[in-house]
């Protein structure tokens, strides 16, 4: 579905899409509905407002134009569920979860807040980096799902040791 509004507005409550996109200018805010995304979600203009901190399933790929500033995560997780996915434009995400089984690959770099989940899948940065925020966590991580490449952790001066999950590149 395709959103093409240049006004601010609410999204139906609709929790299942196949792709979802965001084309018109303004601020699109999410219905107080988690949502299903079983394709692509495209930020070409606009902001998507997630005020409602919602959880948003996408097992398609994440493409955004507008950078930063072009989704707004609230406290709510992005999980990335499918197979192979990418991640196009920057993004700062409050709650990251990887929970699909193949590579998401990075096209460019991210920023994590709050958490980033590592269940199942493996995070491909290439010249890219994931970049946690002092206070952020990182849960999980295993053979079967870590961030191959790089991954930037801000550490507060009082912080004597910190676990880096990058994998080993086999």
């Amino acid at each position: 579905i395709e959103y093409k509004s240049t006004q601010n507005a609410t999204l139906p409550k609709q929790s299942t899409y196949n792709n979802h996109s965001i084309v018109g200018t303004g601020t699109k805010n999410m219905a107080n509905v988690d949502l299903l995304i079983n394709g692509t979600l495209s930020i070409s203009q606009g902001t998507l407002n997630n005020g409602n901190t919602r959880n948003i399933n996408l097992k398609g790929n994440y493409v955004t134009n507008q950078g930063i500033a072009g989704f707004n995560a609230g406290t709510g997780t992005l999980s990335l569920t499918g197979a192979a996915q990418t991640i196009n434009g920057a993004t700062q995400f409050t709650r990251l979860t990887v929970n699909g089984a193949g590579v998401k690959t990075l096209n460019t770099s991210i920023n994590v807040s709050t958490a980033l989940t590592l269940t199942s899948g493996v995070i491909s940065t290439g010249l890219n980096q994931i970049n946690l925020a002092n206070a952020a966590t990182v849960s999980g991580g295993s053979a079967a799902s870590h961030v191959h490449g790089n991954l930037q952790k801000g550490i507060s001066t009082a912080t004597s040791i910190k676990q880096f999950e990058i994998g080993d590149g086999s």
